[in-house]
């Protein structure tokens, strides 16, 4: 009785493994992997729960028929107007940067006028307020202000033969020093500062063969290559965390298959962010790295900035997103 019993129990303890180890494997985990997912499950939840309440605020432009609005919203979700055109008698023509300070740069003309204008600076701090930085000035695409407010960057054109391309300058926010810093008979555009103001990355060459994003370094006065991509590129932005972009096939007709990516500066570790079936650009990272804004939009063959979109917010983590508001574009992410 007693062999017989000891044989009973043998069987009992085999079957009961044998139960484990089935259980663990038709739930297709283990004990590490459980404690990995509750992990990652952890993380997701944490990035859904920062779209409630997340730190700085974003800064867009949004135009209508009359009037054009530079807006922010903030961590409590409320959007409100810092400046309108309305009542102006020099409408905002672009307005696609920002210092670290919270001043916009816009360029504004009289309606009428299609090409050029005055430059001015738009406090976020100061609601309807505008100091003027200069007079006719004119570039191929909006200039942009490098985060510490002391450099201005911009394209120019020209058609005489011993100079014929697109040319970069930088110049001191009140319009004095000009300086060229680079060239490209096909083309240059789509500017962007790194956070310490001593670099510029740019697109060069023609994109239509190949994306090729390159910076220059205003210390060294030296030009170098980040990376290249087959794809097209429509917006770019150097932030203290990595390089937030967007990019998509090069074809017109698949204008709304572009999504954003991001990748370490250097060009390294690229991560695709977004996908829908929609065009997302004008991208900014938090200033805490956790999340990041785009802008998602439906064009028929170009990025046409009088047709508004919803403006969202996603966890870098996560593919959960947040519909703010509706925007003409984003001009950036502030602390």
């Amino acid at each position: 009785m007693k062999k017989s019993g000891n044989k009973t129990l043998f069987f009992i303890i085999i079957l009961g493994v044998c139960i484990v180890i089935i259980g663990l494997f038709a739930g297709q985990i283990s004990p590490e992997t459980s404690i990995q997912d509750q992990e990652n499950t952890n993380k997701a939840n944490e990035n859904d729960n920062s779209l409630d309440s997340f730190e700085g605020t974003i800064v867009y432009l949004a135009k209508s028929s009359d009037e054009n609005n530079i807006g922010a919203i903030s961590k409590n979700n409320e959007a409100k107007t810092i400046f309108t055109d309305k009542d102006e008698d020099l409408k905002i023509k672009s307005a696609a940067s920002i210092t670290a300070k919270g001043k916009v740069l816009a360029l504004m003309a009289s309606g009428n006028q299609e090409f050029g204008g005055s430059l001015f600076l738009i406090d976020v701090a100061n609601p309807g307020s505008k100091e003027k930085l200069m007079d006719q000035f004119a570039s191929t695409q909006p200039p942009v202000i490098s985060p510490n407010g002391k450099k201005i960057a911009y394209l120019l054109f020209s058609n005489v033969e011993t100079d014929y391309g697109f040319s970069l300058y930088i110049m001191d926010s009140d319009g004095k020093n000009k300086q060229k810093l680079t060239g490209d008979p096909t083309n240059l555009k789509i500017l962007s500062w790194n956070p310490e103001s001593t670099k510029i990355s740019y697109l060069k060459g023609d994109a239509s063969k190949e994306s090729i994003i390159n910076y220059y370094d205003i210390n060294t006065n030296k030009e170098d290559k980040i990376t290249s991509f087959k794809e097209k590129l429509y917006f770019l932005n150097w932030n203290s965390h990595n390089i937030i972009f967007s990019k998509g096939p090069t074809q017109e007709s698949d204008i709304n298959k572009a999504e954003i990516y991001k990748m370490d500066t250097d060009g390294k570790n690229l991560k695709r962010l977004t996908t829908n079936e929609e065009h997302d650009s004008f991208c900014f990272v938090s200033p805490d790295g956790k999340i990041f804004t785009y802008l998602e939009n439906n064009y028929e063959k170009n990025v046409d900035t009088n047709k508004s979109g919803g403006l969202f917010i996603q966890g870098l983590n996560s593919d959960k997103n947040k519909n703010l508001i509706e925007a003409n574009s984003i001009i950036g992410w502030i602390n």
